[in-house]
């Protein structure tokens, strides 16, 4: 320590003792006030520093020199206490205290003064026997911050006093007031500013109300030297002055060394006191020694602490909220006050050692995007994008195209994904990230969306028939796609390319098998968009069967001639066509007909034809050709045949050509050419 440190801390001391009780003066004696018994105080620490507790009450025994200062409570804490007076006279409290972190802490405690074997006198001064004095006293005490650095605090407290036959009772308020600021600490407690009224069976007292103030000082700020000061005065009675000392010897030389051992001493009222501390793991042990007038006065005091410590939470939350602001300074000084407060623990060292690394990084976390590739092309505007990141120091947050944030604070290598939403087209993916000490980096793919499906359409043949009357056919398809095809299978074999192509003509040609055929094709792009069709041919090389139900003479004429008619006259046509798979066509002389037809056909020519066709959906036809002549015709060609055997000199044959004619009809021309016919006959055939 160097002189002017030395310097330093002896006029904290002078300036710390001058103000606060350089007027006090020592009063006479306050033992024979009611309640007395209630200024001996709890807790061997406090009795071991002299009883100037009120300024420094940071621990369970708060409740009663202070309760406002029951806010410095860290943990749940049980504390009991034994005092030995003398003879059979003994002084013991027993409580707890327990912190709900922002909501303040609530303590509750009991203190018992018992004197046994005391020798009874009546009036005469004659023996009565022996009997007790037994003094109790029970504490419900609250305090919480106003400030961040001042409390309040309030002590609810009844009372019970017992003395052979008699006992009183009554119940008071005390209310304290605490004020933190840097390495001070002062503090005032107004007991029994509602006076407890002791009211009996034989008698009526009155606890006087009492002041307490008191300061505190931290020389080293590391808890390692404390000094305190209480003035306290009674009503009725003068001040009085009470100083304590608590040293961590070795903490005092070794300030990042964290022991357990502590010294302490005080001067209270006219006597010297001391005592010692210590501390494993969650439990405490206190002692204090007095020298009193009637003889030594030994004090323990015995506790536990369990449970999460509140200032921990506290600078632990206040930690982590300045995280995302990056002001590792201002988090490391909040870490340092972590490992004051408890040196042990592996995480906060490990964090003081990672904020020394974050304040000297310069290297730019590394980005790799792991899902989608560069180049994807996806049919769904909603991408699922996947990337690994790593830093040196610990990341601390990362963005998706500025639609995904992912807060990330301490990870060093971490993947994270997230849905972006993207437009038809070409679009940019980007992820960012940003590390512990501010470096950043990006990185970004393109990913192309495609939600329009690919066509396909049948150029030739044109129209497509479904129905065919031959056994091969070639089929033309043109495929488009907006940004490209992937693939094309016809009856799942891949047509090679056409990857890639915008539009594609595919040739296929196919053997047909009679009856029915399938043809499948399908499209997909390289979104993964795709389309099918499908087709199915069948194959019919059956023409349609016309069967004719009148004139019904004409089923047994052979070339279906019809009988002679006379010019003008008409003629029905009765019949029906059928098809082994569909009839599409009837038609009578260009009439198109139903497939059961009965048509009059009017003859107005000499020489008439009747066509009756029909074509099924393959396109097989069947045609019959009625030839119709009138009667003056075929009785002409007869006359002429006749004639020309007579000039022949073939006169049988022109007889049967003769006799044809008037089997039509009988004139008598054609009876005198019959007849000259067989005058001739005879002439030649005489012998």
């Amino acid at each position: 320590m160097t002189m002017q440190e030395y310097a330093k801390i002896k006029k904290r001391i002078f300036i710390f003792y001058f103000l606060f009780f350089n007027s006090a003066a020592y009063a006479a004696g306050e033992g024979g006030l009611p309640g007395y018994y209630l200024n001996l105080g709890i807790g061997a620490r406090a009795l071991g520093m002299g009883r100037a507790f009120t300024g420094l009450s940071d621990d369970f025994s708060a409740l009663y020199w202070n309760p406002a200062g029951l806010v410095q409570q860290d943990k749940v804490e049980f504390l009991s206490t034994h005092i030995n007076l003398f003879e059979d006279t003994y002084y013991d409290s027993l409580g707890f205290a327990y912190p709900f972190f922002d909501r303040g802490t609530v303590a509750a405690g009991i203190t018992q003064l018992y004197s046994g074997r005391i020798d009874g006198r009546d009036k005469d001064n004659y023996p009565t026997g022996e009997f007790s004095d037994l003094s109790q006293a029970a504490f419900i005490s609250y305090g919480r911050n106003i400030f961040s650095f001042l409390s309040f605090g309030i002590s609810t407290k009844a009372i019970l006093k017992r003395m052979a036959e008699e006992s009183l009772f009554g119940y008071g308020l005390d209310a304290g007031i605490f004020c933190k600021y840097k390495n001070f600490r002062i503090g005032a407690n107004s007991q029994n500013v509602v006076k407890p009224r002791m009211e009996g069976k034989y008698a009526v007292d009155e606890i006087p109300k009492q002041l307490k103030v008191g300061a505190a000082i931290n020389l080293f700020n590391n808890d390692s030297f404390i000094l305190t000061t209480d003035l306290s005065r009674t009503e009725y009675c003068s001040a009085k002055k009470y100083y304590g000392v608590e040293i961590n010897p070795v903490k005092l030389l070794i300030s990042e060394y964290n022991n357990n051992f502590v010294l302490r001493g005080g001067y209270d009222e006219s006597r010297l006191v001391y005592g010692f501390g210590v501390k494993f793991l969650n439990f405490t042990l206190d002692y204090a020694f007095a020298r009193l007038a009637l003889g030594y006065s030994h004090r323990v005091s015995a506790g536990f602490r369990f449970g999460e410590s509140r200032l921990k939470v506290k600078l632990l939350k206040k930690a982590e909220k300045l995280i995302p602001t990056m002001n590792w300074k201002e988090i490391e000084s909040i870490y340092w006050e972590l490992y004051k407060i408890d040196i042990d623990d592996d995480m906060i060292r490990k964090r003081l050692l990672h904020i020394t690394e974050i304040r000297k990084d310069t290297v730019t976390p590394h980005i790799e995007i792991t899902t989608p590739e560069e180049g994807y092309y996806s049919n769904m505007k909603n991408v699922l994008v996947r990337a690994t990141l790593k830093d040196n120091v610990g990341l601390k947050c990362a963005t998706i195209n500025n639609q995904v944030t992912k807060d990330i604070f301490f990870e060093k290598n971490i993947s994270i994904e997230g849905e972006v939403n993207l437009v038809n087209g070409e679009n940019t993916v980007i992820v960012n990230t940003e590390d512990l000490a501010g470096m950043k980096n990006s990185k970004s793919i393109k990913v192309i969306v495609d939600t329009i499906i690919p066509t396909m359409k049948i150029k030739f043949p044109s129209p497509f028939k479904e129905v065919v009357n031959y056994t091969k056919i070639t089929i033309t398809w043109l495929v488009k796609d907006n940004l490209g095809i992937d693939s094309v299978y016809i009856n799942n074999v891949s047509e090679e390319g056409v990857f890639g192509k915008e539009e594609a003509v595919i040739m296929e040609t196919f053997n047909l098998n009679k009856d029915i055929n399938f043809i499948d094709i399908s499209c997909q792009d390289r979104a993964g968009n795709s389309t099918k069709d499908g087709y199915a041919i069948f194959v019919d090389l059956e023409a349609p069967k016309i069967t004719l139900q009148a004139p019904s003479y004409l089923s047994s004429r052979k070339n279906k001639a019809l009988p002679l008619i006379r010019k003008g006259e008409s003629i029905i046509i009765k019949g029906m066509v059928s098809d082994n798979v569909n009839v599409q066509d009837v038609f009578i002389n260009d009439k198109k007909v139903e497939n059961t037809f009965e048509e009059s056909i009017v003859l107005d020519k000499p020489e008439s034809s009747i066509v009756i066709k029909a074509v099924d959906s393959a396109g097989n036809e069947t045609a019959i050709t009625l030839n119709v002549k009138s009667l003056g015709i075929i009785i002409a060609n007869h006359i002429r045949k006749g004639d020309d055997y007579m000039k022949q000199g073939d006169f049988k044959r022109a007889i049967k050509e003769y006799e044809k004619a008037l089997e039509i009809k009988d004139t008598p021309e054609i009876r005198e050419k019959i007849e000259e016919a067989k005058r001739k006959y005879k002439i030649k055939t005489k012998p």
